[in-house]
């Protein structure tokens, strides 16, 4: 049998942090799904939460672990892929969703809040890409290596401020990665989601989260679903995503293009417009809208670059901008 055909045949290996509840739990679901063997990982005290999820996950025909421990500890996350690679043979998936949101203003917020959530959103996903890229290059195969990014990590928000440069950070950190680690055939992506039903985001309403509709100028921003993040894991983690990594990808109903039009809206309303328009692209507003044709309230058509590191895009050309009859 060729070494191809043998790639094919082999069922592939995820570890998904974070993964009790919420978005962790919809993706290690969703790559179950795909044919996936997945380990499960979240803190100890969601050891019962994890248990239930392996059952749900051999229920669909698919081999699954419970690897509990806290991704901000190396002794654990280095054991988590052990132990992964142990009883399920392999890694080629690691998907570091682990994270925790704490409110507040600068001047209010203390340091070892400060520290206690870096600890998980950026030290514990650092240490998820560094033991799974050790484990892919190992094995010889390439992999992908996926983490939890946020629509804050595109635009500061008010009250948000240690959630927002953390998941930032992970941005570099993921840009960083997918740059040593290509000569390996291992991607790095990241997904950027924006309100999305899930404990945390439910936690934050009266705070954080209702100031970020506020301030993305879409106070009745569409909410989405765990579910809408697994579909976009799913196709990154598959082969077909090979011929992208570097990409911090907003997932997020449209908010950012709302604003992008809203700003649109206001310079046109008494001119005509133009039969060709050429937008430079300085905000990340625009930052991942991939072969998108977005139609506006039969106002505009506005056509946006291929999907590429926004700050490689130095403008939008060519597109269409005409009013309707």
């Amino acid at each position: 049998m060729s070494s191809n055909l043998q790639n094919q045949n082999r069922v592939r290996v995820a570890i998904v942090t974070g993964a009790a509840q919420g978005i962790g739990r919809a993706i290690a679901l969703r790559l179950a799904a795909d044919g996936l063997d997945v380990a499960v990982n979240d803190i100890e005290r969601q050891k019962g939460a994890l248990e239930q999820l392996v059952s749900v996950i051999q229920a669909l025909g698919r081999q699954a672990i419970a690897v509990p421990g806290d991704v901000t500890s190396e002794q654990a996350v280095e054991s988590m892929v052990g132990s992964t690679v142990q009883k399920l043979g392999r890694l080629d998936v690691m998907v570091a969703n682990a994270g925790v949101a704490h409110p507040g203003t600068i001047v209010d917020m203390s340091l070892q809040n400060w520290k206690n959530l870096n600890a998980v959103n950026v030290e514990g996903v650092m240490l998820c890409y560094k033991y799974a890229a050790r484990q892919m290059i190992k094995q010889g195969e390439g992999g992908r290596i996926i983490g939890a990014s946020s629509i804050c990590g595109k635009k500061g928000v008010a009250t948000l401020g240690a959630y927002c440069a953390s998941k930032f950070a992970v941005r570099g950190l993921t840009q960083t990665a997918a740059l040593e680690l290509s000569e390996y055939n291992i991607s790095v992506n990241a997904y950027a989601p924006g309100m999305i039903h899930t404990s945390m985001t439910t936690a934050q309403k009266d705070s954080g989260w209702a100031s970020l509709r506020k301030i993305a100028g879409a106070p009745q921003a569409k909410t989405g679903y765990p579910d809408d993040i697994a579909q976009w894991v799913s196709f990154i983690a598959s082969p077909g995503s090979h011929f992208m990594t570097g990409q911090t990808t907003i997932i997020d109903g449209g908010s950012k293009v709302l604003v992008f039009r809203s700003e649109a809206e206001e310079h046109n309303t008494e001119t005509t417009a133009p039969a060709s328009l050429t937008i430079s692209v300085r905000s990340p507003y625009i930052s991942t809208i991939s072969y998108a044709s977005i139609i506006t309230e039969s106002r505009f058509t506005l056509s946006a670059c291929p999907l590429r590191p926004w700050h490689g895009c130095t403008s939008l050309t060519e597109p269409t901008h005409s009013r309707a009859a």
